[in-house]
């Protein structure tokens, strides 16, 4: 079967619902919680010391997709008609436009904790409790467009004893 991913600003109404019911019932099912376990573990085997796969690597763009793929397969086990929408974010990037809205990812987390406070996978909802050990606390964090930390002068980067290790990882994706 063909099927064609939207993008998320020209999904309907009613194809923006099913997205997520789809992914509530793969939380409930744990096989979310699977995915976010995946995630987590290549991204902290993607070190020094381990085999790059899925961060810092030549394989990034690649790891992702089959990951999305097998994402989608989830999703499309439970509604055949749901599909991951692609976010162009060169368009729209307002953290008050689709995907950031109450009908669909809800909206950015709260000052102070980040606790996402609306949508379907608010933690009031009951629905999206996190498992994982992904943040301090049971419920989904988001932090669009706020720094945590200031920025860094260049020459504060040069100096630092890890910038040999953050120039081979961009020198190995040219």
């Amino acid at each position: 079967m063909v099927y064609v991913r939207k993008n998320v600003s020209k999904l309907s109404r009613a194809e923006r619902r099913r997205f997520v019911e789809a992914l509530l019932e793969i939380k409930r099912r744990g096989e979310y919680d699977e995915f976010v376990r995946l995630h987590i573990a290549h991204f902290v085997g993607d070190g020094d010391r381990g085999l790059r796969a899925a961060h810092m690597t030549p394989s990034f763009l690649p790891w992702h997709r089959r990951f999305l793929l097998d994402l989608e397969e989830a999703l499309r086990r439970v509604d055949s008609s749901v599909t991951v929408p692609y976010w162009d974010w060169t368009r729209d990037r307002r953290t008050t436009s689709l995907p950031w809205t109450d009908e669909l990812l809800g909206g950015n987390g709260r000052p102070g904790d980040r606790r996402v406070m609306t949508g379907p996978f608010a933690y009031s909802t009951g629905n999206w409790t996190i498992r994982a050990a992904v943040t301090e606390g049971e419920f989904l964090t988001r932090d669009l467009g706020r720094s945590r930390s200031p920025r860094v002068l260049p020459e504060q980067v040069v100096g630092d004893a890890q910038f040999p290790v953050v120039r081979r990882a961009h020198h190995a994706l040219l």
